[in-house]
């Protein structure tokens, strides 16, 4: 499929972007991000990204603002999204390329976002592909959001750190910093944090959470996530809220203890697909310099 990424500021064409918001989160009008805030986000520095088919139909965005942290400007990207139907067929990568192309040009190095860490696609992009990493973890961020996907669970989320001209991110791009396998890393002293317990639900297999350990204390740690959190919200409401609140006690736990989400690996097993993250208590100066193994920091 051919495609073209190229800004949007008319709002003609940034109207697009709004019906494309119910398209993608399910939004009702009150919800979205309409015409004149994307208009005045452009018009101060930030961007409107749009993904156009060979038809020149829009089918995908990215929409970010400036901000400041610490007293530096970076680019917070609030909204990023591919209609159904063409998700996971690397458009969001290329989409998140071209972003980092631009706000590279306006001489910023930091990119941040936030995303569900129940959601491995998202998680698998932003660790796996991007080389992003995560300090931070936020309870209920926006409070009760009203979309589809969303619905009726806390929105608690991973704030994540894209440092897009540092030698992690260059080399995650080039394919040089490579994501190790689970058994690798537990060779090398990574340990659970938590396990998980396949159960049938209606003729269907899902991952249950068992004996989350909140006192480890090896160099790099593994929190597991269910292997699809939708199917999984659908199936059984109770089971998916005890993996909510129990991967926010994790990260809550070991990010406050100096630890760094640095990759997401995903792997199939059986027909499945078992989901971790990787943690590595170290510096983010250590971890921004990597740039061949992360087994270098487990030493």
């Amino acid at each position: 499929m051919s495609i073209e990424i190229r800004p949007v500021t008319s709002p003609s064409e940034l109207a697009k972007i709004e019906e494309l918001q119910k398209r993608v989160w399910g939004m009702e009008d009150r919800d979205i991000v309409p015409v004149h805030m994307m208009v005045a986000a452009v018009m101060t520095g930030g961007l409107v990204l749009g993904v156009y088919d060979e038809e020149n139909n829009i089918i995908g965005f990215v929409f970010g603002i400036l901000g400041l942290r610490e007293g530096k400007v970076i680019h917070h990207s609030h909204m990023a999204g591919v209609i159904p139907g063409l998700r996971y067929k690397g458009i969001g990568y290329k989409l998140k390329l071209a972003q980092r192309e631009h706000v590279l040009k306006q001489g910023i190095k930091l990119i941040e976002w936030t995303f569900d860490p129940l959601r491995a696609p998202n998680a698998k992009l932003n660790f796996n592909k991007l080389g992003a990493v995560s300090q931070r973890y936020i309870e209920d961020v926006y409070g009760a959001l009203r979309d589809r996907i969303n619905y009726g669970v806390p929105s608690d989320r991973l704030l994540v750190d894209w440092w897009i001209a540092s030698s992690r991110v260059v080399a995650k791009l080039k394919g040089e910093l490579k994501t190790p396998r689970v058994n690798e890393l537990i060779s090398r002293g990574v340990e659970l944090a938590n396990e998980v317990e396949l159960v049938k639900k209606e003729s269907t297999i899902i991952e249950s959470i068992n004996n989350v350990n909140l006192k480890l204390k090896s160099k790099g740690i593994l929190i597991r996530v269910p292997y699809d959190d939708l199917m999984l919200k659908k199936l059984d409401f109770d089971l998916y809220m005890e993996w909510r609140y129990a991967v926010r006690e994790l990260f809550e736990n070991y990010l406050k203890r100096g630890y760094i989400v640095v990759d997401f690996i995903s792997e199939p097993v059986n027909g499945r697909r078992e989901n971790f993250y990787l943690l590595i208590r170290c510096s983010l100066e250590e971890v921004l310099n990597e740039k061949s193994s992360y087994f270098n920091l487990l030493v």
